[in-house]
């Protein structure tokens, strides 16, 4: 099955860029090949991400969401101080968007 999804900053803040930008391309696309996930595209602009893959039916979306902006909101805020001042409990907004 194939999805596309996009999840924003919180306060829609443009805070992906640079090093950020690529780490997060790099934790996410790792998150998603652990959760057997495939046919992966990964675009992080600064206010928002967008993910195009496949994944097996027997995987909830909700779930693998939970895992990808939890895991990433941990480590990105962890490897960057400069993001933890910003957004001291979270990274992401806590909605997402999808189209099947």
């Amino acid at each position: 099955m194939h999805t596309q999804i996009v999840f924003h900053t919180k306060y829609n803040r443009n805070m992906l860029k640079g090093e950020i930008q690529r780490r997060a391309m790099k934790i996410i696309y790792d998150i998603l090949r652990e959760n057997g996930c495939s046919e992966i595209a990964i675009g992080v602009y600064p206010n928002h991400v967008r993910l195009l893959f496949a994944y097996p039916p027997t995987l909830a979306i909700a779930k693998l969401m939970g895992r990808v902006k939890g895991k990433s909101s941990y480590l990105l805020r962890k490897e960057f101080p400069e993001l933890e001042k910003q957004c001291p409990k979270a990274l992401w907004a806590p909605k997402y968007g999808m189209v099947y």
